[in-house]
């Protein structure tokens, strides 16, 4: 059993190595695999009995609201209803300050059912309680102590340890096993992340402890990284969703094309009645001389159905479109975590001719304030001033946001229209953030790029589909065909691409792309 200071522990000297493995391809990055013999299956139900003959239903409610916090980050349920053959067992004993516990499955068919696999301590201090039921909860989900991890080695004042610990009785050999013991980082089985010394599994490391670490405290709720790692273990059922990417230019994608620009997609995922599509604009090439009358595109969807739509790039009469490319994001209409919509420029929305404002309300409130993505799906010059347009939101709470469209340098916008994109940020699994991109530079023939290469999510890693990324802004000199184009690629490793791209004898100072990446 795992325990959390200062109650005495079996010998932890038989556990496993880890629950991680290295990824081979990537040796500075390591990646979760589930354990067969040590981590629940995947969406399992575990069942939980209090086993003490008089209830306490005080700190039985705390114990669940703790185990809702793990549900909230992992696709696990606690079900409290005392059977039997519960997998959790829980005793709580007056006499003890901290808590003990089996990891995970590791154990669980040698120890009897009327024994309990988690012991809690009964002390006054709620918050103390509480957090104590946190980390045990984490011990029984599979995950061990942090200041065991294999990728920071402390390095420990072991006289000063053992002695703060034997005036509670507690003997050295307790201590090397609950606070020496590290997992060998060569071992191809270990599991890690980086070290996180806010991690629920974390032992407070008081000062004079540690060569290399001044003082940790007690935590007392779930770092961003316990809430990563245990979302990866036990993979949540993401927001439902697919990416298009239609560009005018490219002959070889096998979608279907009708007149106008038009491609019919086929989902791959049908949920059995017709998605929410959220568009974003990822390439142009227009011209603006030549006589022509308007600067115009627009990205849209219509013919929607439960298996299919259609993505439509269109220019009015009398505008010349050489290309263009947009991506869609499809996603369940009915997925409270994930909301999306549009926006057309309205003459009543508009601030001293430059700017429009108007307020978006969402379809339901979130629980907290959502993440918030704009991209731009269509615009409208006229050709004889430069072209800018700049979309974003603030002012972001449970309800809604403010939307702002924006031009600037004497631009003639007549219209502008934006998707939103609206995502629950807690739990996490979907990252977004801005690149703006400026000082294009001659490459290859006559393009001019900026690259960002190597961004990474942190510890997260995109999923299997592509990147969402989109423009958000641009910025144009006048009396040059506007020429753009982003592209976007991502590995299995956490880290992506994004290429902005013009050519010719456009001269575009200034690209923001707002990019969104559902992780694991």
């Amino acid at each position: 059993m795992a325990c959390c200071w200062p109650i005495p522990s079996a010998d932890l000297s038989g556990l496993p190595s880890g629950n991680l493995k290295r990824d081979e391809g990537d040796p500075d990055n390591l990646s979760l695999v589930v354990n067969k013999d040590w981590f629940w299956p995947v969406g399992a139900w575990l069942h939980v009995r209090f086993m003490n003959k008089d209830p306490d239903p005080r700190h039985e409610e705390m114990v669940k609201k703790a185990a809702k916090i793990w549900e909230t980050y992992a696709n696990i349920r606690f079900v409290f209803d005392n059977a039997e053959d519960a997998e959790i067992r829980i005793l709580f004993d007056s006499g003890l300050k901290g808590g003990r516990s089996l990891i995970g499955r590791y154990r669980q068919h040698e120890t009897p059912k009327d024994e309990a696999t988690m012991v809690l301590g009964l002390v006054e201090d709620d918050g103390l309680f509480r957090r104590t039921a946190l980390h045990e909860l984490g011990h029984a989900l599979g995950c061990v102590h942090e200041h065991a991890s294999p990728v920071k080695k402390i390095e420990w004042n072991r006289a000063e340890v053992i002695s703060w610990y034997a005036a509670d009785q507690l003997p050295e050999a307790w201590v090397e096993n609950n606070i020496f013991k590290r997992y060998d980082k060569e071992n191809p089985s270990i599991l890690s992340s980086n070290f996180d010394q806010r991690s629920i599994m974390i032992y407070r490391i008081c000062p004079g402890w540690a060569r290399n670490i001044d003082y940790i405290d007690w935590p007392d709720e779930l770092s961003e990284t316990d809430k990563m790692l245990i979302r990866r273990i036990y993979q949540p059922v993401m927001p439902t969703t697919e990416a298009v990417i239609f560009d005018l230019q490219d002959q070889g994608s096998g979608m279907v094309r009708g007149p106008d620009n038009v491609m019919t997609v086929q989902l791959q995922s049908p949920q059995g009645k017709a998605p929410e599509i959220a568009v974003g604009i990822t390439q142009f090439h227009l011209e603006c001389k030549n006589g022509v009358r308007h600067v115009q595109l627009s990205a849209y969807t219509d013919n929607i159905k439960a298996t299919r739509f259609d993505l439509n790039l269109d220019t009015i009469e009398g505008a010349i479109q050489y290309s263009a490319g947009a991506i869609c994001l499809a996603s369940d209409g009915h997925d409270p975590a994930l909301h999306t919509g549009s926006y057309k420029t309205r003459p009543e929305d508009t601030r001293d001719g430059v700017e429009y404002e108007a307020h978006i309300e969402f379809k339901g409130q979130f629980k907290k304030p959502p993440g918030v993505v704009v991209w731009l799906k269509g615009f409208h010059f006229e050709p004889d001033q430069g072209f800018t347009l700049h979309a974003t939101a603030d002012h972001i709470d449970e309800a809604g946001f403010q939307l702002h469209i924006e031009t600037w340098n004497s631009a003639s916008l007549k219209s502008a229209e934006v998707s939103w994109i609206a995502y629950e940020k807690d739990p996490p699994g979907i990252r977004s953030d801005k690149l703006e991109f400026h000082n294009f530079q001659e490459r290859k023939g006559d393009r001019k790029r900026h690259r960002v290469k190597e961004l990474r999510l942190g510890q997260w890693r995109p999923g299997v589909l592509p990147l969402y990324a989109a423009i958000s802004k641009f910025e144009f000199e006048n009396g040059y065909n506007p020429r753009l184009s982003i592209e976007t690629s991502h590995s299995a490793m956490g880290s992506f691409e994004v290429d902005a791209q013009t050519w010719g004898d456009s001269k575009c100072n200034t690209v923001e792309v707002s990019y969104l990446a559902i992780c694991f």
